[in-house]
């Protein structure tokens, strides 16, 4: 678990540092931290805050305006809704929302976006 806390403490600092450079690698961070969702005794609090730090920051950088168009060109949607859709077998209740939500936020963001533009 710490080596775990570690690696998310780290991927949450390159989000916050480097922005929206981040996002071609956006389905392997979600690799990283949607099982980490899991909310049980065993989980580490500081586990608990950086994956949900980095969830929020990752929705922030898809849903910025500021760059929109080079954030749809960054991002290989097909392969995160691979990603994504993978995680409806998970176990944990919070993680198959996470999913729905991302699902939702994507098409929001991008799919709707791409029609107006």
């Amino acid at each position: 678990l710490i080596a775990q806390s570690i690696a998310l403490a780290w991927i949450r600092e390159f989000v916050l540092i480097f922005g929206s450079n981040v996002l071609p690698y956006a389905s392997r961070i979600f690799i990283a931290i949607l099982p980490c969702l899991e909310y049980n005794e065993d989980s580490v609090e500081n586990t608990e805050e950086c994956v949900v730090s980095v969830n929020k920051s990752m929705m922030k950088l898809v849903s910025s305006k500021e760059h929109k168009t080079q954030n749809i060109e960054q991002i290989d949607l097909k392969y995160i809704m691979t990603v994504l859709s993978r995680y409806f077998s998970h176990n944990s209740a919070q993680t198959k929302i996470a999913v729905l939500v991302w699902i939702y936020h994507l098409v929001i963001n991008f799919l709707m976006r791409c029609r107006h533009m």
